[in-house]
């Protein structure tokens, strides 16, 4: 009978209470809080992002009491199979074991190649140079190598697993040691206004998100359970080992988000260009202990990562076979191998559908496949298991329990009602007309690279609409504000006190006329010549960044420093220039007209008009999400006046097939944008100029859009064509809420 002890030539239990910690802790860490925390930040919208941590740990030692009672009593392979056959055997059979199998199969490995995808996402700070065929065989070496390791009797196993926790507790440590010497408070508990305020709009669907991110992070507590059969005195050792894994990684968890906050400020990890929004850990090591400690503690973690795959497959390798003994599941999965004891096919499978998840997720997306999964998991294991144990409570109260739920029944009740939120905001994110009318393709780079943790739900893909209000909240809040985006002369106001306070201090005058001298520093470079500590001088960066006196570009691992005149020139216009603007303005109008006279540069117009306002037809020419649902391409920038915008493909390759520079951004009535090809950025001879002109009017908006600077008639032909089809898309999504059924500028001009 399922949850029975091994029968002779059946499973050895050869697990104890340090290794089945471990193994929990390596599921339940891996890649994901390095990846996630800009995540958490953006779903949040500031530092009080730490909040969402907390909500997925008190989820998750909730949810951990559940399976710690059902363990302790039924510790057979599989787990949650063994749980639901036994509870709901008086009602429906085999129905929610059968369907929890057959997901369970599709589901574990799947979210274990995202973690594969998480590797060679972070691999790259090491390798930025590493190509889309490079990191499809590296990805593929990983999952090798994974099924060489588990390939071998669970003594063995346990070894491994423990050297490698080993790592991911050195990793952590290194992260939050280095960031404790270098913390700030004023950065990590300094949080935008009404931050806390349940009542405002932003608040909840925010919490919501973050719950979800936590619980993402968190799962991985389960891992054994799969593995009952294999634990030795599984009544003490299950429930403890899943006690103090989620204890212990709460403690992890907090203080590297706290030390992280406390070492980069978090509009950095908003900022898609910056290597704080995908890489945080080596951002922090290499502000702090400089790029050579970056360097080895990247290693340490991509170790860290491998070891959240491998005892993702351990654990979910075990599922099929008491599926398979008790013929719910192919019976040859119920067969072990003769000498180390371990389910050959369950694993085989497992290690072939991760390199299959692997691939697609590579070169396409697998976010849709994945959250129906979830929605289905939440269903059939998370929910129903809170629902089995009430059942077996009632109806097997003789049932030797060696471990019983504290305060039984509020964690469960605490439990399925976090559950149900993920499920409700995972279910806003399926495919459909709601979920395309706020923010179009639900999982962006970073989410495909998040690590699998193991079923239950974790790994909801959740990089849409929560991610994006956040990062337009960090602007906002950069801005001055959290709300409502400020008027013109608001932004005015803030931004000019601003680049004054920024003048004001003399090390970052100082560091204005280095730039001065040579445009395009490093933070190492601009640290040469100051006596002072990498941090401070990080932070005046920052300053000066929030001023927008300087603009800041991500050349492989380097960051490189430039300066923007563009403050300055609005300073000498408002406080000198105006005593002369009459003179002025006719020299500079005799300069545009002889200009005009002897350019033969084609431009082209084009207007159209809009039932929306201005403030929505702004977010759609800048939104990255938006623009990648009507345009085919994503818009990525900070939209600052000096700063890098790039027109993204949305295929998950990151390629720009569009580079420029913002020259004038004021939002929501004009945007001024330099158009490149990406090898000719340093040609100023061959770029293009697109300036979008936004006016209300009552209950509509004309846009015009006006390209100049084409380089021949051929050009402006190609431009003509194509600016009418991107804008009825624009002008559909907007009025309707989806665009229009076919790419129209797929059809035939004639």
């Amino acid at each position: 009978m399922s949850g029975s002890p091994p029968p002779t030539g059946g499973f050895v239990r050869r697990v104890g209470l340090f290794q089945a910690t471990a193994i929990n802790m390596s599921q339940m860490c891996g890649i994901g809080p390095f990846v996630t925390i800009p995540l958490m930040v953006a779903a949040f919208g500031g530092p009080q992002a730490v909040v969402g941590f907390v909500a997925g740990a008190v989820l998750a030692l909730c949810d951990g009491l559940v399976w710690a009672e059902l363990g302790a009593s039924m510790p057979g392979s599989g787990g949650s199979y063994v749980y639901l056959r036994q509870a709901f055997q008086y009602r429906t059979g085999r129905l929610m074991p059968f369907l929890f199998v057959w997901t369970a199969m599709l589901f574990i490995p799947l979210i274990m190649s995202t973690g594969v995808v998480g590797f060679v996402q972070y691999l790259g700070y090491l390798a930025p140079g590493l190509d889309r065929t490079a990191g499809d065989l590296t990805g593929l070496g990983v999952i090798a190598l994974v099924m060489v390791l588990l390939w071998r009797g669970i003594e063995h196993i346990a070894r491994i697993t423990a050297v490698m926790w080993t790592v991911m507790i050195a990793s952590v440590l290194l992260v939050i040691v280095a960031a404790a010497g270098d913390f700030s408070p004023h950065l990590a508990f300094t949080y935008p206004a009404g931050a806390f305020d349940p009542t405002s709009g932003h608040f909840w669907p925010g919490f919501a998100a973050g719950l979800t991110i936590g619980i993402y992070d968190y799962l991985g507590y389960n891992t054994t359970a799969y593995m009952g059969a294999e634990i030795k005195d599984p009544g003490r050792t299950l429930p403890r080992s899943i006690v103090l894994s989620i204890l212990g990684i709460m403690v992890i968890y907090l203080l590297l988000q706290i030390g992280t906050l406390g070492v980069v400020d978090w509009h950095r990890m908003s900022d898609p260009r910056d290597i704080a929004s995908t890489s945080v850990a080596s951002a922090v090591l290499e502000e702090t202990w400089g790029r050579g400690a970056a360097d080895v503690v990247t290693v340490l973690i991509l170790i860290t990562a491998f070891a959240s795959v491998f005892a993702g497959l351990l654990g979910g390798s075990r599922v099929p076979y008491d599926a398979a003994r008790d013929r719910v599941f192919f019976r040859p999965y119920g067969k072990l191998h003769p000498r180390h004891r371990f389910p050959v096919l369950g694993l085989a499978t497992m290690g072939a559908i991760t390199a299959v998840g692997f691939l697609i997720g590579r070169h396409t997306d697998l976010a849709t496949l994945i959250q129906l999964l979830t929605t289905v998991m939440v269903i059939v294991q998370a929910l129903a298991q809170i629902v089995a144990l009430t059942v077996l409570r009632r109806r097997r109260p003789t049932l030797s329990r060696p471990y019983r739920m504290w305060l039984y029944p509020l964690p469960s009740v605490v439990a399925f009602a976090g559950w149900c939120v993920i499920y409700g905001y995972a279910d806003r994110k399926l495919p459909g007309p709601a979920s395309r009318r706020v923010v179009p393709g639900l999982a962006g780079p970073r989410l495909r690279g998040l690590p699998g943790v193991g079923p239950a739900g974790e790994g909801v893909a959740v990089r849409s609409q929560g991610d994006q209000r956040g990062v337009r909240r960090a602007e906002a809040a950069r801005r001055g504000g959290l709300g409502a985006p400020a008027t013109r002369s608001e932004e005015d106001g803030t931004g000019m006190e601003k680049v004054f306070k920024a003048l004001a201090d003399d090390t970052r005058r100082a560091l204005l006329d280095r730039l001065h001298e040579n445009n395009g520093q490093t933070l190492g470079e601009l640290c040469e010549r100051i006596s002072m500590r990498r941090q401070s001088v990080t932070q005046h960066l920052a300053v000066l960044e929030a001023a927008n006196l300087i603009s800041t570009v991500r050349r492989g691992r380097e960051k490189l420093h430039y300066l923007n005149p563009v403050p300055l020139h609005e300073i000498q216009e408002r406080w000198i220039d105006k005593f002369e603007r009459p003179r002025l303005s006719a020299l500079g109008a005799v300069k545009r007209r002889a200009e005009e006279a002897m350019t033969d540069k084609p431009g082209f117009v084009y207007v159209t008009y809009i039932a929306s306002t201005p403030e929505r037809v702004w977010e759609a020419l800048t939104d990255a999400g938006l623009t990648a649902a009507y345009w085919g391409h994503a818009n990525v920038s900070d939209w600052r006046p000096g700063s890098r915008w790039e027109h993204v493909r949305t295929d998950g390759s990151g390629v720009a097939d569009v580079v420029g520079r913002v020259v004038e951004s004021e939002p929501p009535t004009r945007l001024v944008t330099t158009w490149a090809a990406p090898g000719e950025e340093e040609r100023e001879d061959r770029h293009s100029r697109v300036t979008f002109e936004i006016r209300p009017h009552e209950d509509i908006v004309r846009l015009t859009v006006t390209h100049e600077d084409l380089r021949d008639e051929g050009e402006r032909s190609d431009v003509a064509s194509g600016w009418p089809a991107v804008l009825s898309n624009l002008k559909s999504l907007l009025e309707t809420g989806r665009t229009l059924p076919q790419e129209p500028w797929l059809v035939p001009t004639r």
